[in-house]
């Protein structure tokens, strides 16, 4: 009789061998071994693939698909197609867990029964010195107060890598595709409006890794891809809004941040596009009274929005000097 692995660890793999090996070594040796794991590459192009191939050989845990390039959203959907596990784990290929970390999660997750079982992380560096997120504390966590931390850059953030979800519990959800920043914002904002028990670990069991070839450093490359961005938050900040009114505060906070942060990621780009420019404005004029009233944004994106709104080219100064500490922990 075949026993289901308790966690599917998803995988979504693009151009990434420099790092791929010392994320294959803890995954293929966490503590929790009745695991499957799923590679996903998205049209490689060095040699990834191979290394997945290796792998995939030495270990029969491992299921390596292969699929045209699409993004990490398609990567991801490809792997929870085939997902067989009772629980979910999203893992970033230039990241690496330590090696209890699924076990970890996963023990607390049947401690308390928790759909959502999550810990802290570390982030890493190339250039500067590791720093540590959380509060390093265990808790119970109800779904509402998640979702405004989150969007308040608080407590919480959207990343996957530090959780894992029970698999009955995703039911149909998907990733967005088409866009390069917010995917994963996309997606746990849709897991939290479904009420799930989510138990929070104070343990740091995950390493994240900064590039500075990532999108939130390059900025968008085309209008296009900005554009699809921003209608995907719009839609995210509408669909809490029409959900329950006591999440407007802390989604529009979120929003007019992604808005702001157009602005600098096309200026990092060099991607100019004066339609967008515009439609960001007005919408952060839309809501400038309404933003600078929410207590829990801080006092330099109430001014970084104000002067945002009178010409854009007055945000990049500011930006320079503070604005980048929001957008660090904004990008998912």
């Amino acid at each position: 009789m075949n026993v289901l692995p308790y966690i599917s660890v998803i995988i979504p793999i693009y151009n990434v061998h420099l790092y791929l090996e010392r994320a294959l070594n803890n995954i293929c040796n966490q503590t929790l071994s009745n695991i499957e794991i799923l590679l996903i590459d998205d049209g490689s192009e060095d040699k990834s693939a191979q290394i997945c191939a290796q792998f995939a050989k030495a270990d029969s845990r491992i299921r390596f698909l292969s699929i045209p390039h699409r993004g990490v959203s398609a990567a991801r959907n490809a792997g929870l197609d085939i997902a067989t596990g009772e629980y979910i784990a999203f893992i970033d290929s230039d990241d690496w867990p330590e090696v209890d970390m699924l076990e970890y999660l996963y023990m607390n997750a049947l401690r308390y029964q928790a759909d959502i079982s999550t810990c802290e992380f570390i982030k890493e560096y190339a250039d500067k010195p590791s720093t540590i997120r959380g509060s390093h504390k265990d808790y119970l966590v109800d779904w509402k107060t998640m979702i405004k931390e989150i969007n308040y850059n608080g407590d919480f953030d959207a990343f996957l890598f530090n959780k894992i979800f029970r698999h009955s519990f995703l039911s149909q959800l998907r990733f967005p595709t088409g866009v390069s920043i917010g995917e994963d914002y996309d997606f746990i904002i849709s897991v939290l409006l479904k009420h799930p028990v989510i138990f929070h670990g104070g343990a740091c069991k995950y390493h994240y890794y900064q590039r500075s070839a990532s999108i939130s450093y390059t900025g968008f490359r085309t209008a296009a891809a900005a554009s699809r961005n921003r209608k995907n938050y719009r839609k995210v900040y509408l669909i809490q809004t029409a959900y329950d009114s006591g999440l407007k505060e802390s989604a529009l906070a979120y929003f007019v941040l992604q808005e702001m942060a157009v602005i600098i990621s096309m200026a990092k780009s060099d991607c100019y596009d004066k339609d967008i420019i515009n439609g960001v404005k007005q919408e952060v004029r839309a809501h400038l009274l309404e933003y600078i009233k929410i207590n829990r944004v801080p006092f330099y994106l109430k001014v970084c929005s104000i002067l945002l709104s009178i010409n854009e080219r007055m945000l990049l100064l500011p930006y320079k000097v503070f604005f980048h500490r929001a957008r660090s922990v904004s990008e998912s």
